[in-house]
């Protein structure tokens, strides 16, 4: 960890010395220190991220909108905005509380909500949050022409691939199937794109789970 970190550091240093990264405040170091090495370049040089969560642990059999996360969960969402401190980041999330907590908790700003499924207007009252009309598809064609160069989107097990999909194609590895595993919880989707726009995904797995890194 100690050398992903330095590593990381220094690709940082050198992205914004040369103009890649315009402004400190938008290369999250805690995110990077997790990356590979040979994927850094790549990563320091996007020009827009779009990080996809599936949202942090939730009270067990529960699936109503109103599902509150546990405190391991809540512990889960605050390692998530440690990664993310100091970065701008705009966050999105299905209208679902246990979505919706953890976008908001690892973006520190409350997230523009979407149907947890088409025509479901239900969402997190505790939260004040209400998706209205706003369908998956459409707040995924928001985040496809948005100019914030961060985005945090809280989805589902059963929803996250869609993301992945939509922008980096038939990506493979926990995606492969359409959708994750009952127990997958804690890693970040790291959607990038290059100056030529084409996208790219790197999988940071156990990012912020009870197992990762910290």
């Amino acid at each position: 960890m100690k050398f992903f970190a330095a590593a990381a550091a220094a690709l940082l240093a050198a992205a914004c010395a040369s103009g890649a990264l315009d402004d400190t405040r938008l290369a999250p170091a805690g995110l990077y220190a997790l990356a590979a090495p040979d994927d850094l370049a790549a990563l320091a040089g996007a020009r827009r991220h779009v990080l996809v969560v599936r949202h942090a642990k939730k009270t067990p059999g529960c699936n109503a909108a109103d599902c509150p996360l546990t405190a391991e969960g809540r512990a889960e969402a605050q390692r998530l905005a440690t990664l993310l401190d100091g970065v701008d980041v705009a966050a999105r999330a299905s209208a679902a509380c246990r979505t919706s907590a953890t976008a908001q908790t690892g973006a520190g700003a409350a997230p523009v909500v979407h149907q947890m499924a088409d025509g479901r207007a239900d969402g997190c009252a505790a939260l004040g949050l209400e998706p209205g009309s706003r369908t998956r598809v459409q707040a995924i064609a928001a985040v496809t022409s948005s100019p914030a160069r961060w985005t945090l989107v809280a989805e589902h097990s059963d929803t996250l691939c869609l993301w992945v999909a939509a922008f980096a194609g038939d990506a493979g590895g926990k995606c492969a199937g359409g959708a994750l595993a009952t127990e997958d919880y804690g890693d970040i989707f790291w959607l990038h794109q290059d100056s030529a726009g084409a996208w790219s995904l790197t999988t940071l797995e156990d990012a912020f789970g009870e197992n990762g890194p910290g």
